[in-house]
This record gives structure tokens, sequence and C-alpha cells, in this order.
């Protein structure tokens, strides 16, 4: 692909707003926050193409024009309008964004502290959980504990999100030095599967506190949750009373 041509495409100019689908007769609303991350999934896809595609000199080139940049001013508009989730891409896409290096841990944390207080009980903060575990060194033991702590605390947030915030929140204590953080993990984790019944955490935290006394012949098997081949989910108590056979294999 010639690489004048694709810094023609929408991506530089701003890529037109995103038609909202139509059903029947009834037009489904699409909100502008929608739009403009739709517009950004479309172009990120073009450039990934472009860059497949394209000679070595383009895709150098390609690499050094990153479509975050080129969305970074109109996300961050949405930010300081007050829109969370504006907020949250641009912290799980610091990477490629205008923000130094040097700077990213300290801009990372501050968009995190501003979901967790304002925007804590929102159902898309699940992205916001996954993205403070998966932060690495940019973000502190101390400022994941104390972000998570606040998403696990909003009693008026979605079930799933708050029970995941609350994993990651135990294992996080469980790893600490101290022997106090150490115990609330333990009772964290084991609290888990009560409060939140029915969530993939839950199940997770189960796994957690499985012994190899619970793996004896003769008592429950632990319940899991998997997908099959073609996509389908269930879980192991999904199958209760009936025989089962689990093969687990693997490749060496």
């Amino acid at each position: 692909m010639n690489l004048a041509i694709w810094m023609a495409l929408p991506l530089l100019a701003g890529s037109p707003p995103v038609t909202a689908p139509v059903i029947g007769a009834t037009a489904v609303a699409v909100d502008e926050y929608t739009e403009l991350e739709t517009s950004f999934d479309a172009d990120l896809v073009k450039w990934k193409q472009a860059i497949k595609d394209g000679s070595r000199e383009e895709r150098k080139e390609l690499r050094a024009n990153h479509p975050v940049e080129q969305y970074w001013p109109r996300f961050e508009a949405k930010a300081k309008g007050g829109e969370g989730r504006a907020l949250l891409w641009q912290a799980s896409n610091v990477k490629n964004g205008p923000v130094e290096r040097s700077d990213r841990g300290v801009f990372v944390y501050r968009c995190y502290a501003e979901l967790a207080g304002k925007h804590a009980a929102a159902p898309w903060m699940g992205k916001a959980v996954q993205g403070i575990q998966g932060s690495g060194r940019m973000l502190t033991d101390d400022q994941k504990i104390e972000l998570l702590d606040k998403i696990y605390g909003a009693e008026q947030g979605d079930k799933s999100v708050r029970a995941n915030a609350g994993f990651w929140l135990s294992k996080l204590w469980l790893d600490s030095d101290d022997p106090t953080q150490v115990e609330r993990g333990k009772a964290l984790l084991a609290s888990i599967p009560e409060e939140f019944p029915g969530t993939e955490a839950a199940m997770r935290a189960k796994a957690g506190g499985i012994t190899a006394a619970d793996l004896m012949p003769g008592k429950m098997a632990p319940d899991f949750q998997a997908s099959t081949i073609e996509g389908h989910e269930f879980k192991l108590s999904d199958y209760r009373g009936k025989v089962v056979l689990i093969d687990f294999y693997g490749f060496w």
C-alpha cells in the first residue's frame, strides 16, 4: 500500500461519525463516545493491515504514526468533559500516546484514581480492574491495592466488577510481606464465593483456596468454568449427577 494513500485515510483527518445501525425501521441510538471509540477501532484495524501489507520503509513510517496519537486529543477532550470511558481509554493506550515514558506511571495512576473515585459503580469498570491488575510496574502494589479497594468497596457497583476487584486485591495482600495484609487477603479470598456467588471471580477464589486434602478420592470435585472449542461456556457443576470424564493433556 502506498504510504501517501494511507496517510490520506480518515485516520489523520478524523474519521466521520459512525452511522447508527438500523434494525428494521428503527435506528439504534449510539452515543458520541461509542462513535468515537468505534471509529478508532476501525482505523486501528486499517493501520495494522497497512503495516502488514506495506514495505519495510512504509512500516517504519506507519509505526511512527500510531492511530492512538491521532485520536488522543479527541479522547482527552471527552475525558476532560467527564466521560470516564475516555479516561479509561487513555490509561489503556498510554504506551502509544504522547505521554513521556517517565511520566506514564503518574499519568496512569491519576486516570485510575479518578475512575475509582467517580466511576467505581459503572458497569464498564471491569476493564479498569483488568488495566490496574495488568499495569505492571507503572503502578506500585500499594497503588494497585488502593485503587482495587475503592472499586471493591463500591456497594452500588456491578457484582462481577466488584468480585474481580476483590479477587485481585486479595492476591496482592496475600503476596505482601506484611502478616496483617496476608491475613486480610486470606479472609477476603474466602469471602468472595459467598458474597458474589456465580461470578467467575468466585470460582477463581474457590480454586485459590483448594488444598491437597480437597482433591482426595471421594471428595466433591472443585467447580470450575471453561469453554468448548466452539465457544460454549460451561461449569463443571452443570453436569452434577452425570458421569463426567475429564481429560487433562498438554504439549511439551
